[in-house]
């Protein structure tokens, strides 16, 4: 998802477009799908229902996304908030990581 948002911010054309948007929709059928996966191995049995739950506050985001990256997009350009984009998403990558690292050394099985 991170190359293809990198990749909207250096678009130049209708060509470069079409290679961003085919990588960004193939971060998200790979990320997409397993969300529930991941949180149906997290939470404890007695708990999964409050983790999927919990985990709809993502939906903020369908919300504050539009709102910052239009401020983004007006005051500055497209390019910034492009990269801001995918730096969010790289952050996500390390944090994930990070956890899943963390899981294995406890012993648990890897998400």
């Amino acid at each position: 998802m991170a190359a293809g948002l990198i990749g909207f911010s250096f678009a130049s054309g209708w060509v470069t477009c079409i290679i961003a948007i085919v990588l960004l929709t193939l971060g998200e059928i790979l990320i997409f799908p397993s969300n529930s996966m991941m949180i149906d191995k997290l939470a404890p049995e007695h708990l999964r229902g409050t983790y999927f739950g919990a985990a709809q506050f993502r939906k903020i985001g369908n919300f504050l996304g539009p709102v910052i990256g239009g401020y983004l997009l007006s005051h500055f350009n497209g390019q910034i908030m492009f990269w801001i984009i995918a730096l969010v998403t790289i952050g996500s990558i390390i944090f994930f990581t990070s956890g899943n690292r963390s899981r294995v050394e406890k012993g648990e099985k890897a998400v």
